[in-house]
């Protein structure tokens, strides 16, 4: 039996790594996403696969330059349809209510952390903590380019399935 991810959530019909994109998987019957986490400076863990704003949002800039008080002025959505106007960056815990409202799994892929070591150790303490309030028969998998943030991660939490992520050059 084959499993189907849906990359950053259903991202060909909503914004990638929306908590639309991810509800989207529900609708469709795709029972797993993959999506990404960074860290914020107030140490907020948020769904963003790149580590600037530029791309995908209103605003332009480093995504650890802002706190969890700024999400509500950015936009994630309208850049890709008008219908997703204010859709916000969801942050962690908003992605594992999303996942056990709707029965949903992922592959969480953790961004390298480039703004210090200190922050990188506390998005893998948050998503620890976060894992915490994911319902039991809920799957995940934990992933990242990075085998460091792994292998630490694995320390924290040694139950937790992993995945390095390697790129063809």
């Amino acid at each position: 039996m084959r499993t189907i991810y849906a990359h950053r959530g259903m991202s060909s019909l909503a914004p990638e790594n929306t908590l639309s994109a991810f509800k989207l998987c529900a609708d469709y019957r795709v029972g797993w996403f993959e999506c990404d986490i960074d860290i914020l400076h107030d140490g907020t863990i948020v769904v963003s696969h790149d580590s600037t704003l530029d791309r995908c949002t209103n605003r332009s800039g480093l995504l650890f330059d802002i706190n969890k008080q700024d999400l509500a002025d950015i936009d994630a959505g309208s850049w890709f349809s008008h219908d997703y106007l204010e859709e916000p960056i969801p942050t962690l815990d908003q992605l594992i209510e999303v996942m056990n409202r709707y029965k949903l799994n992922a592959n969480i892929e953790i961004k390298s952390c480039e703004s210090n070591v200190q922050a990188s150790r506390d998005l893998l303490d948050g998503l620890n903590a976060a894992l915490e309030q994911l319902a039991p028969e809920r799957e995940y998998i934990i992933s990242s380019f990075n085998p460091i943030l792994l292998a630490e991660f694995k320390k924290i939490r040694p139950e937790a399935p992993i995945a390095c992520l390697f790129e063809n050059q």
